[in-house]
């Protein structure tokens, strides 16, 4: 971690201050959770599940983050991102969760974490899905 220094000749003092490290998302995927099959940009029905996952990582080392807490976020067409839940990434750094498409028009979706103190915060791109009536 890099260390800046600052000294002070005439107080003799040293102040240390410590840069965060970046972290980052790989890029997320919204699949089909009974087959795997990307949904990504494609037309799905209101009721259907998508399973959103991604990996939070050090940008630097590629060192997968484990046991952060993190926001998943949904947006409707162009309106306000809301909070869908709070996820936790597992041993690896994987975010895997599942939604309920359940209103009719663009669903987008997105991971937001605020970082830490070793860590600064990052967000994901947005993945989008279309959810219509059947």
């Amino acid at each position: 971690m890099p260390i800046i220094y600052e000294s002070y000749a005439v107080s003799a003092t040293v102040k240390v201050t410590a840069q965060k490290k970046p972290s980052a998302w790989t890029a997320p995927a919204l699949v089909n959770p009974e087959t795997g099959a990307g949904l990504k940009d494609t037309i799905q029905y209101i009721g259907t599940k998508v399973r959103f996952l991604c990996i939070l990582y050090d940008s630097v080392d590629m060192k997968r983050l484990s046991g952060k807490t993190v926001r998943l976020m949904r947006q409707l067409n162009t309106g306000a991102w809301t909070k869908v839940a709070d996820v936790t990434t597992d041993s690896f750094g994987y975010l895997d969760y599942t939604y309920t498409l359940a209103e009719v028009g663009v669903n987008s979706f997105r991971a937001e974490w605020d970082g830490d103190a070793v860590y600064a915060g990052c967000d994901s791109k947005a993945v989008k899905s279309f959810a219509r009536h059947s």
